[in-house]
């Protein structure tokens, strides 16, 4: 269970990113224009462009809680299921034939 400080912060980080990429949720601007809104957004922010997109795709597909920090423990668990093994860096397949 995350504690209340951690949650505050959780919430101030997604309101941060919420803010960063409001402009950009305008269905009235067009492609060049969202484009170049991107870019100035990063480089104002000292983030990547990727960055930018990333929090543009979380929003959409889960709006506010999408731009929620993850929990430090569950994001290094989700790393270590991208890489096919557990959080020491061992994969299934060598621990299969460890047995």
């Amino acid at each position: 269970m995350e504690s209340k400080e951690v949650r505050n912060w959780r919430s101030e980080e997604a309101l941060e990113r919420y803010r960063m990429i409001m402009p950009l949720l305008d269905p009235e601007i067009d492609n060049a224009k969202r484009c170049m809104l991107r870019e100035e957004i990063a480089k104002r922010e000292e983030l990547s462009v990727r960055t930018i997109y990333r929090y543009e795709k979380q929003y959409k597909e889960d709006q506010f809680e999408g731009l929620l920090p993850k929990h430090r423990e569950a994001a290094f668990t989700e790393a270590a299921g991208e890489l096919g093994g557990d959080c020491c860096g061992s994969s299934a397949a060598e621990e299969r034939s460890a047995d």
